[in-house]
């Protein structure tokens, strides 16, 4: 019995996994309600798991609970992406110039060995989205203010779901890799105005390949 719970997470996980795929193919619309059993029927395991899967894509961001009405498929809106970019700019700019004149050595061969192993061959992109966040909350650790580190956990939260929705495809994988690669690069010359420029126009990057799949996934459920 005491293995029970663990296959219950795994059937979960599975589960959440499945849903989080057809979520990202669009196979699930952005608004479109999540219901229960069905999906309990459709995946052919019962209600436990598929209550414990929302709760995992919850917090993801991927859907969002609205009490008695259920769960639903998370609505990205072009207006929230462009705003927490905007607030992750400013934040994580002053922390890559911050950390380019305060970090350690092992601070810095712990932020290359991250991003090392997010642009290795291969990586799923579960693992790949794990690591850039935990990329950047390093940077943010690195600048040396517990407070500054705080806020871009939080605000970094409020963007993964977006990340998380729209995928991230080979294309852009490689394009961040050599951004990432500049910010590093910066840093380790302790460059703090090339540190701060790099995060920025790393940022700057990122949110206009995001508004690009998010106004072309847009534009192909008009056409549905």
């Amino acid at each position: 019995m005491a293995d029970v719970p663990a296959l219950q997470m795994t059937v979960a996980a599975r589960v959440a996994d499945q849903l989080r795929a057809e979520i990202r193919q669009g196979a699930l619309d952005a608004g479109m309600p999540l219901r229960q059993n069905e999906i309990a029927s459709r995946l052919g395991v019962s209600s436990t798991p598929v209550r414990e899967a929302f709760q995992i894509l919850e917090r993801m961001g991927l859907v969002v609970r609205e009490g008695r009405r259920g769960v639903r498929v998370f609505r990205p809106s072009m207006q929230d992406l462009v705003n927490g970019y905007e607030v992750r700019g400013a934040l994580e700019s002053m922390a890559a110039r911050m950390a380019a004149l305060r970090l350690s050595e092992p601070e810095l061969a712990a932020i290359a060995d991250t991003m090392r192993v997010m642009h290795a061959p291969r990586v799923s992109q579960k693992t790949f989205l794990q690591l850039n966040a935990q990329f950047h909350a390093q940077i943010g650790t690195a600048s040396g203010n517990a407070r500054l580190a705080e806020l871009i956990v939080a605000e970094q939260s409020s963007t993964t779901s977006f990340v998380a929705f729209l995928g991230v495809d080979a294309s852009s994988a490689r394009e961040a890799h050599g951004e990432h690669a500049a910010i590093v690069a910066a840093i380790a010359a302790r460059d703090a105005d090339a540190a701060g420029e790099a995060m920025l126009a790393h940022l700057a990057t990122r949110v206009s390949a995001l508004q690009a799949r998010l106004g072309a996934r847009g534009r192909a459920h008009v056409r549905k």
